[in-house]
């Protein structure tokens, strides 16, 4: 018998999206995420995992600085040498948007996408 979490994996992160690809239909796709994530959340809510996530690893921070620091650079050198007019572009024309981006992103999908892989795969 195939273990149920190899099953899970291939039914949510591959045949799922590929699915979803093909049909390309708004509606469909926001609903599956919504079942997706309510999934998730009842998952983690059963099995507790939340807090054992947290409380099992401490941060490295030095590591982050430099990770941050590496990619900063190497974007800023990225952009500077493809287009140099494309630096900066979007905070100067549309700064609201770019600050709710850089606040909500993180909140709202980087976080949650954490707490799923780590409780799923780790």
């Amino acid at each position: 018998m195939v273990n149920p979490l190899i099953l899970e994996l291939f039914f949510i992160f591959l045949l799922l999206p590929s699915i979803l690809f093909f049909l390309k239909s708004t509606l469909i796709t926001f609903f599956t995420l919504y079942i997706v994530s309510l999934y998730s959340v009842l998952i983690l809510k059963k099995k507790s995992y939340v807090k054992k996530v947290f409380s099992e690893k401490k941060l490295d921070f030095k590591f982050i600085f430099y990770f941050s620091l590496t990619f900063i650079i190497s974007g800023l050198g990225y952009i500077f040498l493809l287009d140099e007019s494309l630096l900066f572009r979007f905070p100067l024309e549309n700064f609201k948007f770019w600050f709710v981006l850089m606040v909500a992103y993180p909140l709202l999908s980087v976080l949650p996408q954490e707490l799923v892989y780590r409780v799923f795969f780790f």
